[in-house]
């Protein structure tokens, strides 16, 4: 990433220069996905369980993603799948 300079905090942003470069970043981490909201079939957000044994939900699908994510979640026999409000 030679030659990106991100633009100093205390600095303030000149219309129409451009002056610095957004550098953009992700944090990931490998978690199993336990539970879904919404449907199989389009799913809203994934239940994930992180490696130290929590379990999160996930920020909203975007559309994109839920499209290759809900043929895995589509039930299949010896899976157990609830309702909402079933515990």
């Amino acid at each position: 990433m030679e030659g990106i300079v991100a633009k100093p905090m205390r600095s303030v942003y000149a219309s129409g220069k451009r002056v610095w470069s957004k550098i953009g970043h992700a944090d990931t981490v490998d978690a199993t996905v336990v539970g879904f909201t919404g449907t199989a079939r389009h799913p809203t957000a994934l239940a994930v369980r992180l490696p130290d044994g929590r379990t999160a939900l996930t920020q909203r699908l975007t559309t994109a993603l839920a499209t290759r994510i809900a043929p895995h979640l589509l039930p299949q026999a010896g899976r157990a799948f609830t309702t909402v409000g079933d515990t």
